[in-house]
């Protein structure tokens, strides 16, 4: 079995054991850090958004 990390907004981490003469993998699937840092952003830009909407009002 091939597992490859072919997509941009998930970070895949595969790791390999062998118990009992059986092949054992673990993979595991988290968010990219490039999206983390790109929702940050967007929090940080709605609350300034937000902050200039009632400054104005």
């Amino acid at each position: 079995m091939t597992l490859s990390n072919t997509d941009a907004l998930f970070a895949a981490t595969v790791d390999t054991a062998e118990t009992d003469g059986a092949a054992v993998f673990h993979a595991a699937l988290v968010r990219s850090t490039s999206v983390l840092i790109f929702a940050v952003f967007m929090m940080a830009a709605m609350w300034a958004l937000a902050l200039a909407v009632l400054i104005g009002a």
